[in-house]
């Protein structure tokens, strides 16, 4: 199993996509991609604008490809068990195997929220969901549909676009280019504002974000920095401890990655 990269923050000098990244091991074409992920074992998923999702390996052989009529808001691939996806158009729940073959679908309660703009897992299989009409955020017991943890959204916070819960915290991004963090009880702990964010994901104890060309590494704990700079802008980027997925417009490049 691949374990996800913890960055060595005692160094103190920036380095360059081409200094950290090694040689170019596949460029897969893809076409208007929207979303991007990692599973537990270093596979890849990109999401398309026309419903393709596609798992690609470490070494850049695309192993599977799923059509759907919609692109989810939400794909989470790090349950070893199952995928999550969350469709806001007819508010449901949608589980794949790792074949990336439907396994199930579940709609969501409509009296957990007036307007659910977003819903993620949880590692006991809950759910959080936030409900726009009121800015409140909620974990729900999926088996009983009780709200076991409820909160609101700072102030600050825009339209959330993607939402991960990650070591007792949840990670929130928005259209303002900020990321929040808060507690499991809902206590805002930490506050990102970027220049144009697109992606937040997680590496060990560290979040990082994609932020125009460069990717922005944080401890959760020591809140101690590091950075990557990437030859240009990208669409998104995914590190693990021996690959790193670059995504742009119309392919995306995976190179081998050391430290």
């Amino acid at each position: 199993m691949i374990r996800l990269v913890v960055f060595f923050l005692c160094l103190i000098t920036q380095l360059t996509y081409a200094q950290r990244s090694g040689k170019l091991i596949k460029s897969i074409k893809v076409k208007s991609p929207v979303q991007a992920s990692v599973d537990r074992l270093g596979n890849f998923y990109v999401l398309q604008a026309n419903g393709i999702t596609k798992k690609i390996s470490p070494e850049g052989i695309l192993l599977k490809q799923h059509k759907g009529q919609h692109v989810p808001e939400l794909f989470e691939p790090w349950n070893p068990l199952r995928i999550f996806s969350y469709y806001r158009s007819g508010q449901r729940l949608e589980f794949w195997n790792y074949e990336l073959k439907t396994t199930g679908t579940e709609p969501l309660d409509p009296s957990i929220a007036i307007e659910p703009i977003l819903v993620c897992p949880t590692p006991e299989n809950h759910v959080w969901v936030i409900d726009q009409a009121d800015r409140s955020v909620k974990k729900i017991n999926q088996q009983t549909h009780q709200v076991e943890i409820e909160f609101r959204l700072s102030s600050e916070a825009g339209v959330p676009l993607a939402m991960r819960e990650y070591q007792n915290l949840l990670i929130i991004r928005d259209d303002k280019n900020q990321i929040e963090i808060y507690t499991s009880v809902g206590n805002r702990i930490k506050f990102i504002r970027g220049t144009h964010i697109k992606n937040v994901n997680v590496a060990g104890e560290d979040i990082y974000y994609l932020d125009g060309d460069t990717i922005h590494f944080y401890h959760l704990f020591t809140e101690e920095k590091n950075q990557l700079k990437l030859s240009s802008e990208a669409l998104f980027a995914i590190v693990t401890d021996e690959r790193l997925l670059v995504v742009r417009k119309n392919k995306a490049d995976i190179f081998s990655f050391s430290f």
